[in-house]
């Protein structure tokens, strides 16, 4: 018979009675049910971090894979298990650590190991998923649920040396032809030729020493048939330690005259106060355990940096952005996207060798891999990925002893950068932090020490980097005290831990020294105060100065007597610490809260600052703990009675559930059995979520329920999720149809075609890749015998019915030809885009008239589902190419042609489908005349200026018109101020929506949610009792007596305590509060969250400014929302152009004008910045006010004054347009002019270039 907890006020005693003598089948009174499933999962925790563990069972070895989001615990399966005499003993996946029933046992290889298996018979018979966890010098522990511990990430980060040089744009070396002006591979040839500072540089470009030409005789092939450059380095390293040239160097490898300087810093900056800045940087390497138990890491095309491109953020080599990098470049790879080419890297590392150890490597270009100094793998010269492995056991290594490792990599050609490894040693660098303790040498000599005193050091480098491992064997380091922080994990103390933030005693035995550079652990004077529960704890210890320098300690409180807690009824009467659901419930239904109260049993028990907290869980991932708001909660505190309450709710049907209650430093309770019913009320059966206008943004709401709605039904609100939460609706929002079945709720407002309308400013329609799910809550009550049960229904799918739309367009002229590259606002399905050609729209504007466009020849989708990249090619001289200014858009519902992009979830676009403005490189027109007869007294050519920009509002004039107008020679050039504003503030926003749409999907409806904190007075009368109890110590004796007579008390204690007294006891009661609050992240869910609260979370800080740099957000736009520009209310006004970040003179012009003979002989030429403020060009009013092309007229005069004669003319322009910080348009142009001085047609060009021009003359 079951009843409900809140009935059980008569039958108290007795159910207590029935709960402590329930048996369960197989098990012994009081246990919990067994768990009826043959198939276990077996999740263990080995000490050791260099590999993952291997399962034996039955004498079959299983390798276990990492699991998500727990680090350190490994996983498996096992089938069909045995009720009883299940036993299993792990091992290392390389090594001959085996853990057994009595703790390590290390076995020769080859060897089988002794010792007893583990037996899982006890917690086999309570739970499906098995935790076990091993310890270096104890046995393993064992638990039938998560034990709240954590270890080791299987991630090990690497640091590398990096080191950056100028790759430069010039020709493909061997493939130069005899006309080519670039006659070198590297830029820093033509550019910087005979600078020594570029003479390394100078090895770095396209050519010269490739492993891809088959008459090379140096040439060698990897497994797969690849070409490479063999024998380009010796068999040991250098002096330096890196690789140097080898004696007989390949006589086919060209450009690589200063290998021995690769990986060698130079000095190429020097800041205002003289401080001087190399060409290296320190870099992390992330490498993952596999599922093999190999350390892998790998960079490439797919990777979200498109390759292995460390130094891309390397502009500048000074924190303040004050020194330029002078070797940092930006040139396109093979998918046309820009990097910082031209670099090397020094992987540098250490190992203990163990028999079977192996590495792998694939990449380009230039690869060596040194092990114990010497050549290992040898894959030299420009290649495409090759790969090379070596077997350490072919190397005499011996086995036991520490190695150097090294891996040079070099990256010297623009297609790509590819860099994979994957490895079985355990590579680790020298750390920065180590501990020294007075117990080490106890122990040498025998003896027992408590406490244990330990001293934390650093090591520091002086000016040498972090990374420059060499420098610890240099003797450039030092030794000085680590001030360090800390944080206890294990035992009960949760998933997340204590931080120990103030120096003191905590947890009455470990003692946080003023310097934070030292501490002590008193094991027995935690057990004499109940500090800690007895179990395994690691101390965590992490450099203040670099937290990602990290040791610890372990620490082991034996068992000894600690209170029980137990569960309660309402009036406060113990119902065990096993209770049964087959005689006692907690409540009926499902989707209803209930409360559930624990305590102390025990008179004796006295609640401390470190048994305060009792962490709670639940075998059913529907049965959640929550507080009396329904938020989600995995920890209650205890008052100073030993008493706390908090609430269940499931969120489906339950059967069978364990809740389990365990205290820290107290025992546990399980609550076992439990069921909760499907209620008797409506439930949504399907619920869809539609755009009325078609702008993107969801604007109605319709669902449908199995039952009518009212009677005994009162839907009472409900809130819903579509890329981001919605405020809860409430009745007067709803329009309930006439069948009471169906309800309808819509934003306000009429939703205009072309108009923003919708629930969010924020444009989302679905996932960006695969199909996307809204969800509802809904609340009701369900009134029955005039009583009101109250349910929350949560996360009920929501449809996706929102209509797809194109949310960006840029352009980018590349060697392929003008790509447009498009964003949708959600995946679109591989039918539809092979339809390129007639899916979209587009509106093109060229002299006052819409026209036509060319349309694509290609398109491409490699890289996602919501982005596609459309080619064009001209075909005719007047051919129109959708440009900067332009819009596309989807070919809406109703259009000329039936293939429509469709979303996943088989929606078109709608009929009033928004077209988007494209963005991107401008088309930059430079054009010139052809021959233009030289007027001396022509006002230009009376200016002494060579170059003298002239602006032109008539944007339809071409060059010819404005040289003939003007009477000189000159570029005209082609650019809309305007347009470039606009399109860098499209873009920044563009980024930020992609941030956003991510953020707000990235929430998870399992969030644990912050604790309220204990009271003051509450915080108080838990120290006095603790005081009294002896529980607390550090007071005087006087204070002591004070509060054990009574004289003292929570109302005069203030008063009454001596300065020093009071001054430990407010630390304590402030203590106390901290204590009692939840340390786990309070992350919200996507249900929780809108664009109003992400933005604050970014002027919070709560977001950093480094994730939302690597998400592609410019500093420009997170300054504009710090400081209140941009705001959820006016972002729509920035999308679409009405506001701007950029200013006006954001934008600048510079140029270069070069003027040649048509021999090549330099005659003149000048340079200059234009801004939009600039009043000679653009008068008072500026460039926005007065529009049009510039026009850079020549005063066809040579430096030194004298007018040009007649000839044809070469001029050379570059120009480059920056917006901000950031490169708009970069370009070279070379341009044939003609000069005529005197008679008619005295000058033909075309006899100019075909050598005729002197017979002509004669």
């Amino acid at each position: 018979m079951c009843k409900s907890i809140t009935h059980v006020l008569l039958l108290t005693l007795v159910m207590a009675v029935c709960a402590a003598s329930q048996t369960a089948p197989g098990g012994e009174p009081g246990q919990p049910a067994a768990t009826t499933s043959s198939t276990k999962i077996i999740r263990f925790m080995p000490h050791w971090t260099n590999t993952n563990a291997v399962l034996i069972y039955n004498g079959t070895e299983t390798i276990m894979s990492a699991v998500k989001n727990y680090c350190g615990w490994f996983e498996t399966k096992v089938k069909n298990a045995p009720a009883t005499n299940f036993t299993v003993r792990f091992k290392q996946t390389i090594g001959y650590t085996y853990v057994g029933a009595d703790g390590n046992e290390e076995v020769a290889a080859g060897g089988i190991p002794i010792g007893s298996e583990i037996v899982l018979d006890s917690i086999a018979a309570l739970s499906d998923t098995l935790w076990i966890q091993s310890f270096k010098n104890d046995v393993p522990e064992m638990f039938a649920q998560y034990p709240g511990v954590l270890g080791q990430c299987p991630v090990r980060t690497i640091q590398v040396m990096m080191f950056d040089w100028l790759h430069g744009e010039g020709c493909d070396g061997i493939e130069c032809s005899a006309s080519s002006n670039k006659p070198y591979a590297n830029g820093a040839k033509d550019q910087y030729f005979g600078n020594t500072l570029y003479l390394i540089s100078n090895d770095f470009g396209s050519g010269g020493c490739s492993g891809s030409y088959n008459n090379y005789k140096n040439n060698a092939k990897d497994s797969k048939g690849t070409s490479y450059m063999a024998g380009m380095v010796s068999e040991t390293l250098g002096p330096n330690g890196v690789p140097v040239r080898s004696p007989t160097f390949p006589e086919d490898c060209k450009l690589s005259d200063h290998l021995d300087y690769w990986f060698l810093p130079v000095v190429i900056g020097q800041d205002a106060s003289g401080k001087q800045y190399t060409n290296s940087a320190c870099r992390d390497v992330d490498l993952e355990l596999d599922k093999e138990g190999y350390w892998y890491g790998q960079k490439n095309g797919s990777s979200p940096e498109g390759g292995f491109f460390l130094l891309d953020d390397l502009e500048y080599l000074d924190d303040a952005k004050t020194v330029k990098n002078i070797f940092f470049d930006q040139l396109n790879d093979k998918k046309n996207k820009k990097h910082n080419f031209g670099f090397t890297m020094k992987f540098q590392a250490k190992f203990e060798y163990v028999h079977g150890q192996k590495f792998e490597f694939k990449g380009d270009d230039d690869v060596w891999v040194f092990i114990n100094n010497r050549l290992v793998v040898d894959l030299g010269g420009q290649h495409s990925e090759v790969v090379g492995s070596v077997d350490l056991d072919t190397l005499g290594l011996v086995e036991g002893k520490e190695y150097p490792f090294h891996i040079f990599y070099v990256e010297r050609h623009t297609s790509s950068s590819n860099f994979m490894m994957r490895t079985s040693m355990d590579l680790h660098t020298d750390a920065s932090i180590f501990l020294t303790s007075d117990s080490l040498n106890a122990a040498a000599m025998g003896k027992a020490w408590n406490p244990k005193n330990y001293d934390i050091w650093q090591i520091t480098k002086g000016d040498a980097l972090s990374c420059d491992f060499d420098a610890n064997e240099g003797g450039q380091v030092d030794t000085t005290e680590g001030p360090s922080n800390f944080r206890l994990t294990g035992g009960n103390l949760g998933e997340a831990g204590v931080l120990l933030d103030s120096v003191g005693m905590w947890f009455e035995g470990i003692n946080i020294d003023e310097s934070w550079a030292k501490f002590s652990i008193d094991s027995a004077r935690i057990v004499e105060n109940n500090g800690l529960a007895p179990g395994h704890y690691y101390l965590e210890i992490t450099l203040k100065t670099d937290p990602t320098q990290k040791t610890g300690v372990w620490i082991t409180i034996p068992p000894y007597k600690i209170p029980t807690l137990v569960y309660a009824t309402e009036e406060w009467k113990p119902l065990g610490a096993q209770v049964s659901g087959d005689t006692l419930q907690i409540g009926k239904w499902a989707y209803e809260m209930y409360k559930v109260q624990v305590m102390f049993l025990e008179d004796w028990a006295t609640v401390t600052l470190y048994n305060q907290n009792v962490n709670l869980n639940s075998s059913d991932l529907n049965l959640k703990t929550v507080d009396e708001t329904g938020k989600p909660i995995n920890k209650v505190v205890l008052d100073s009675t030993g008493k706390a309450t908090f609430y269940v709710i499931a969120n489906a049907p339950v059967t069978g559930a364990t809740l389990q209650a365990k205290g820290a430093a107290a025992s546990a309770a399980v609550w076992t059995n439990l069921v909760f019913q499907e209620p008797p009320i409506p439930r949504i059966s399907s619920a869809e979520f539609y755009d009325r206008n078609g702008d993107g943004r969801g604007d109605s709401l319709h669902i449908t329920f199995n039952k009518e709605l009212g009677g005994k039904n009162h839907l009472d609100s409900l809130k819903f999720a579509f890329g981001e939460g919605f405020p809860v609706q409430k009745e007067e929002n709803f329009h309930i149809h006439g069948n009471k079945t169906e309800l309808t709720i819509v934003t306000e407002g009429a939703c205009e075609p072309y108009k923003p309308c919708g629930f969010s400013s924020l444009i989302f329609t679905g996932g960006k890749e695969d199909v996307y799910t809204g969800s509802i809550d809904t609340w009701f009550t369900y009134t029955e015998n005039n009583k009101g049960y109250h349910f929350h229904i949560a996360a009920d799918p929501l449809t996706d019915k929102v209509n797809p739309i194109v949310t960006q367009a840029v352009k980018s002229i590349t060697k392929s030809g003008h790509e447009l590259e498009l964003t949708f606002s959600e995946a679109i399905t591989s039918e539809s885009m092979e339809h390129f050609k007639d899916m979209f729209r587009y509106h093109c504007v060229r002299a006052g008239e819409v026209v036509d466009p060319e349309k694509p020849v290609g398109a491409s989708n490699s890289s996602s589902q919501s982005k596609m990249v459309l080619l064009f090619n001209v075909s005719t001289y007047d051919a129109v190419i959708p440009s900067v200014g332009d819009s596309i858009g989807f070919v809406p519902q109703g259009g000329s042609t039936v293939n429509l992009g469709e979303d996943m979830s088989s929606n078109k676009p709608h009929k009033y489908t928004p077209m988007v403005r494209i963005t991107g490189q401008q088309d930059m027109q430079i054009t010139g005349a052809d021959v233009l007869p030289l007027d001396p007294s022509n006002p230009i050519v009376q200016n002494p200026t060579t170059t003298q920009p002239i602006l032109i509002t008539n944007k339809d004039a071409d060059a010819k018109q404005v040289s003939d107008e003007k009477g000189v020679q000159g570029h005209l050039i082609g650019f809309d101020v305007a347009e470039l504003i606009q399109t860098q503030t499209a873009e920044d926003i563009a980024s930020l929506d992609a941030l956003i749409s991510t953020l707000l999907n990235s929430g998870e409806d399992d969030t644990t949610y912050t604790v309220l904190e204990i009271t003051e007075e509450e915080s108080v009368a838990q120290l006095i009792a603790g005081i009294t109890a002896s529980a607390v110590g550090g007071f005087s004796e006087e204070a002591v007596n004070g509060f054990t007579e009574g004289t003292i008390t929570a109302d005069n204690y203030k008063s009454k305590l001596s300065d020093e007294d009071l001054d430990l006891f407010e630390e304590y009661v402030q203590r106390g509060i901290e204590a009692s609050r939840d340390s786990i992240m309070n992350i919200k869910t996507a249900a929780d969250m809108d664009v109003g609260a992400l933005f604050q979370d970014i002027i919070d800080g709560n977001i950093s400014e480094k994730e939302l740099k690597k998400a592609g957000v410019s500093e420009e736009v997170i300054d504009a929302i710090k400081n209140g520009t941009i705001t959820a209310s006016n972002i729509e006004q920035f999308r679409d152009g009405t506001l701007s970040l950029a200013k006006p003179d954001d934008v600048k012009l510079k140029y270069e004008t070069h003027y040649y003979t048509h021999l090549g002989n330099y005659v003149g030429g000048s340079s200059g910045t234009i801004l939009c403020s600039d009043k000679e060009v653009y008068g008072d009013a500026g460039c926005l006010a007065n529009p049009g092309n510039l026009f850079l007229a020549w005063n066809m005069r040579a430096d030194d004054g004298r007018l040009v004669g007649t000839g044809a003319y070469i001029a050379r322009l570059h120009v480059k347009v920056m917006v901000g910080h950031r490169t708009a348009s970069n370009i070279t142009r070379d341009l044939l002019w003609g000069v005529r001085r005197g008679g008619k047609n005295a000058i033909n060009l075309g006899d100019v270039l075909n050598g005729n021009d002197q017979k002509k003359k004669n």
